[in-house]
């Protein structure tokens, strides 16, 4: 169970670092298999504007660009072809760090001083899949918006400083399969007051619950399943998922899909409770029916 010091704050008032806190879940019963903190080998590489772009006087696949990072401007020597006048892109400056231990220093490129590196993607170490539109062998363009944060450190601008704790949940605690409750045992690991975030959410009242405009739900097996609660969402948009929230699944290694399945897993993760999501549409009659396996019954998919 994959578990990100950010999401747990919601629970706890945790005031150590990921290392001490997983010492200390780890002594109380809350085996710690592996620590990863994202981010801090991303060290000096800033938010920048590309203002001048002209061609190499010595090389034809070369060009040399000014580039606006906030206090200063710097010239930057670069092969890449898909950068234009205007491109908001991660620059690592001079005596910069990137993940695999690449450490940035000017230098010369063809005769022409080259104070820094633009940044793909990967060089980032971070996921194409996780930033569209993006090439993957090609310089990270990123939002216009984030002109307004030129020279700021690209890792608290892009969100990407995260610890996060993966635990071996053994049998015996399936209290501990949900984000509400590995916070519930990190507060009390920490001696620390329990935080609910969700203690206040409203009850939705419907005087029947079973039958939600034509949605029926029906047990036939209660002794295996005694309780199935559905409701009705109307007007759903399928759209991306919040950033917020993406950041928040992929630490836990769940993919965002769109935002109805991203909000099921969500739920999930967080309480410990199933969830799935179906177009009513699908439904032959709106009749949901919680059963045994009837013989020679065939699952269709």
């Amino acid at each position: 169970m994959k578990a990100s010091i950010e999401w747990l704050k919601e629970y706890s008032d945790i005031d150590v670092d990921s290392v001490k806190l997983g010492d200390i879940l780890t002594m109380t019963g809350s085996k710690v298999e592996t620590i990863e903190q994202l981010g801090n080998d991303i060290k000096n590489v800033v938010v920048g504007k590309i203002m001048e772009i002209e061609k190499h006087p010595d090389a034809d696949k070369l060009v040399v660009t000014k580039v606006d990072v906030g206090t200063e401007k710097i010239q930057i020597v670069t092969g890449a072809n898909n950068i234009k006048v205007g491109d908001i892109v991660p620059i690592a400056k001079d005596g910069s760090e990137l993940p695999g231990g690449v450490k940035i220093k000017k230098g010369k490129l063809r005769g022409m001083d080259s104070c820094g590196m633009m940044c793909s993607v990967g060089e980032l170490n971070l996921s194409i899949t996780d930033y569209p539109g993006q090439i993957e062998h090609g310089i990270m363009i990123l939002d216009k918006k984030l002109e307004k944060d030129l020279g700021k450190d690209i890792v608290k601008v892009l969100n990407l400083k995260e610890d996060i704790i993966d635990f071996e949940i053994t049998s015996n605690r399936p209290d501990c399969f949900s984000i509400e409750g590995l916070g519930r045992e990190t507060a009390a690991s920490l001696n620390k007051p329990f935080k609910n975030p969700r203690k206040n959410i409203d009850e939705w009242k419907i005087e029947d619950k079973e039958e939600i405009e034509g949605l029926k739900v029906e047990i036939t097996a209660p002794d295996l399943c005694y309780r199935y609660v559905a409701r009705m969402v109307k007007n759903v948009k399928i759209e991306p998922s919040p950033e917020w929230m993406v950041r928040r699944l992929k630490a836990c290694g769940v993919r965002s899909i769109n935002n109805i399945v991203d909000i099921t897993n969500y739920v999930m993760l967080e309480m410990g409770q199933p969830m799935h999501a179906f177009d009513i549409n699908s439904i032959e009659g709106k009749h949901i029916t919680v059963r045994r396996a009837k013989k020679m019954k065939k699952l269709q998919h």
